[in-house]
């Protein structure tokens, strides 16, 4: 079991305000809320818990809902890739007026975190695909109603549903009893985007989306001990099924936060272009430069990963190294974030079969620090292996602060010998990454200040990567 469950929470951190956090004060307004919601909902309890292994981001962790109510035909379908990504116990099918209610506290450090949905697996029946998809913007810690000034160590309210007259019903119920107007979050669940269960016809017919949450938390300190114990920490939320005497007021996309900034970076190119050229130069004598190439930036179309099951917006095919792609997978991207990263649908066939970490090679990463751009609240380079992806065991994770800390630019080298790279420089060693295995870079950017939103892949450069072999070796 990957699982702990604790009932205990943490008392705020140089902040005299304490979250109403607590099993038995949370389930006290659970219950008087919910009392009056009976008559239009069928109200089911269960669990909401952070994963103490993180799948996708080593440098974070997710919060997801522990579910149990898939029809039997789903199941069979999804059985073949259901075990990776916990489709079964994580995701969902949902009513048009049913809803998710989740009363929690925030967390009590962390540069980022947000709550969002996807659509996790659509079905045109007799195929089917894993979208992963989201619907909305994230509610990151930029916008997110709390209960304080401060989004740290507060009391929250998701109301999660396709109508906007179950999102007041609920609302109103909470606010009655005690949750404060302003600790309130509505996620929608867009019904021009959807497609619901019925209460009608079996799934089979309906053939409604498998829907899923995430709550991310990135870039904080995993030893804090009151960190420590709010991710072990199992929070109550409820699902709300409705009566079909309740009144329908569907929900629509929402529009989406803009990314431009008007900062554009495209002056900074010529010097960027001038420290990967004197870099070349120095190490000129002891290495070959092997390849260079960009961690392209990578937005995908997110109406495509819906509607057709055979776009690839991300990877591409990679017969060389035994991998195939998931046609219409948006892999969890948000749009909170900038992605870049290498191999993807736009890499040379050449340099992505070279693309192992042998004995004599480095990795060289040029780029700007966003975090002192004010283009990103937080941002990592990431490098990790085909047979163990983003595995923390097999992975490394570089954040902003672990570049140089008063330049906008970086260069940061991975290396089976860091002797001659100097201070920002890790070594790898073969048991972490072996000499043959494939391997994946990135770098996330999360949040730009100014617009709460990922930063414009128009506005950012692009990092770029020497692949650098050291001359007198045999691979």
């Amino acid at each position: 079991m990957y699982f702990l469950f604790l009932l205990t929470f943490f008392f705020s951190i140089g902040n005299s305000y304490n979250c109403d956090s607590s099993l038995l004060q949370r389930e006290k307004i659970y219950e008087k809320s919910l009392v009056h919601l009976e008559n239009n909902f069928q109200i089911q309890k269960g669990d909401f818990i952070f994963t103490n292994k993180s799948f996708g981001n080593p440098a974070g962790t997710y919060g997801v809902f522990k579910f149990d109510n898939l029809p039997l035909a789903l199941k069979y379908k999804i059985q073949n890739i259901s075990s990776f990504f916990s489709l079964n116990t994580t995701s969902t099918v949902m009513g048009k007026k049913d809803a998710l209610v989740l009363y929690m506290c925030t967390p009590p450090i962390g540069d980022y975190f947000s709550f969002v949905n996807y659509v996790l697996v659509r079905f045109k029946l007799p195929i089917f695909w894993l979208a992963a998809t989201p619907l909305n913007d994230p509610i990151n810690n930029l916008v997110m109603n709390t209960s304080t000034y401060k989004p740290y160590n507060s009391s929250v309210l998701f109301i999660s549903t396709g109508d906007y007259n179950t999102f007041k019903e609920i609302r109103d119920s909470f606010i009655k009893n005690g949750v404060e107007p302003h600790s309130i979050n509505f996620l929608p669940i867009p019904s021009d985007t959807v497609k619901f269960k019925s209460n009608i016809v079996p799934w089979l017919v309906d053939q409604a989306d498998l829907l899923n949450y995430h709550f991310r938390i990135s870039s904080f300190d995993h030893y804090n001990p009151d960190m420590i114990q709010y991710l072990s920490t199992s929070w109550s939320y409820y699902y709300l099924k409705a009566k079909p005497s309740l009144r329908s007021d569907p929900v629509f996309s929402q529009p989406l936060r803009n990314r431009k900034s008007n900062q554009s970076q495209l002056y900074f190119q010529d010097q960027l272009n001038q420290l990967v050229t004197t870099t070349i130069e120095k190490f000129s004598k002891t290495h070959l430069v092997k390849h260079m190439f960009r961690l392209t930036h990578i937005v995908p179309d997110f109406n495509l990963c819906l509607s057709n099951a055979s776009y690839l917006p991300i990877f591409p095919n990679l017969p060389t190294w035994g991998v195939k792609s998931i046609p219409g997978f948006c892999d969890f991207f948000v749009r909170d974030s900038l992605y870049s990263l290498y191999p993807n649908i736009y890499s040379s066939t050449e340099i992505t079969n070279d693309l192992h970490f042998y004995q004599n090679r480095t990795f060289a990463v040029f780029g700007i620090n966003q975090v002192l751009a004010k283009q990103a609240v937080y941002s990592n380079l990431l490098l990790t292996v085909a047979s163990h992806p983003e595995d923390p065991q097999h992975t490394s994770n570089i954040s902003a602060t672990q570049l140089a800390p008063n330049n906008i630019f970086f260069e940061y080298f991975w290396s089976r010998n860091c002797s001659l790279f100097g201070k920002y420089c890790q070594e790898i060693t073969e048991s972490k990454m072996n000499y043959t295995d494939w391997v994946f870079m990135a770098e996330r950017k999360y949040l730009n200040p100014s617009t709460k939103i990922g930063p414009d892949p128009q506005e950012i450069l692009e990092p770029i990567v020497l692949v650098l072999d050291q001359y007198g070796f045999s691979q």
